[in-house]
């Protein structure tokens, strides 16, 4: 117990490294066994101690990729556990911040501390607090480098400011990311443009009346049957996207929509990514012609009893479990209804899933 307990610590503390420097647990355990470091190699080695033929297995494919090849044997295969323990970890202590509510000794409002009063509830900025920003979500104000929500990709912030100049938009930036110099350009991975989504025809739904539809990722044993099948529920983890609409009153519609990916044996939770609008609209509006009262993206974070609760509930069955953690990354209101859709095609991930439900519901293929 006191080998696993020392273990333990050594490896919080490496990931804290990694979340203060902002670099992946791969690179600093990389470049700390290059140097021969003591301390990193006697983390290796203790965890070799503690290895079993589950770790091994859960490494074999990684050893034909030449990373750690200055180790040998049971050396090399615990720093590959260690590796990915410390992602697991790194992944941890981030998300804990990425989901805090805005407060005022956040490293962002210790710089900027005007931003704090300007939040909407302690949750989002607006737009037009911001400078210019950089294709990964950089943006600079006055002298300091800010960015946005590493959950928020900044194409869809750029959509949506070219695509509805005027109307109001509120982010949510990383309370955790202040910078005095510019910092490299990061990397993200590229998403689908949306087309105009013209294909709604009207809000066809009785007072009191409700509907739903829910959508699998069937999982595929062969990458070669289904490439994005194959990718998106064996890399990304992605399992379902659930649908639910009502209109509570003659002049209330509103609609919720998540994806859930399905986290639990490799990072201890679910996922879910949110987005929900509302209009007041009557039943028989054209969508191009109805206006949103407001549209939010958010994540949702299941742990726990929570998790093991969603993933036996259905959302188009109406009301779910409140997710243990959940954040707001972006609000626009006022737009017009069918561009929810466009929405849609930027901030969820699986195209599969996405497809099924546009032609589904509203019989429009994605591409």
């Amino acid at each position: 117990m006191e080998e696993i307990e020392t273990y333990s610590n050594q490896l919080h503390a490496l990931a804290r490294e990694c979340v203060e420097a902002e670099i992946s647990a791969f690179v600093l355990l990389r470049d700390r066994l290059e140097e021969h470091d003591e301390v990193t190699l006697s983390v290796v080695d203790l965890r070799g101690d503690l290895l079993s033929g589950t770790d091994e297995e859960s490494v074999i494919s990684l050893l034909t990729t030449g990373y750690f090849s200055e180790l040998v044997g049971k050396r090399r295969v615990a720093a590959f556990v260690v590796c990915i323990e410390m992602e697991r970890e790194v992944s941890n202590l981030t998300l804990e911040r990425r989901f805090e509510p805005y407060h005022g000794t956040q490293p962002l409002f210790s710089r900027l501390p005007q931003f704090l009063s300007a939040t909407v509830n302690n949750k989002l900025l607006p737009y037009e607090l911001l400078g210019h920003h950089r294709g990964d979500g950089v943006t600079k104000v006055g002298t300091s480098f800010l960015r946005f929500d590493p959950f928020l990709h900044s194409s869809i912030v750029s959509w949506s400011r070219s695509t509805f100049p005027g109307l109001p938009l509120f982010l949510r930036l990383d309370p955790y990311f202040v910078k005095d110099e510019e910092p490299s350009v990061r990397l993200q991975e590229a998403i689908l443009i949306p087309a105009d989504p013209s294909w709604w025809v009207n809000l066809n739904l009785y007072p009191r009346q409700t509907t739903g539809a829910a959508y699998w990722i069937e999982p595929p044993t062969d990458p070669r049957d289904n490439p994005q099948d194959y990718w998106d529920f064996h890399v990304r983890h992605l399992r379902r996207l659930e649908v639910h609409a009502g209109r509570r009153g003659p002049d209330y519609f509103t609609m919720m929509v998540e994806e859930l990916a399905d986290l639990r044996e490799v990072e201890g939770f679910l996922l879910g990514r949110v987005i929900h609008w509302d209009t007041t609209e009557p039943r028989g509006k054209a969508v191009e012609a109805a206006n949103v009262k407001h549209l939010d993206l958010a994540v949702n974070l299941y742990r726990g009893s929570d998790a093991e609760v969603r993933v036996g509930q259905n959302l188009a069955h109406g009301r779910v479990q409140d997710a243990t953690l959940r954040t707001h990354l972006l609000r626009i209101e006022g737009i017009r209804a069918n561009a929810v859709l466009a929405f849609a095609q930027q901030f969820f991930q699986s195209k599969s899933l996405l497809r099924d439900w546009f032609n589904d519901q509203f019989g429009a293929a994605v591409e």
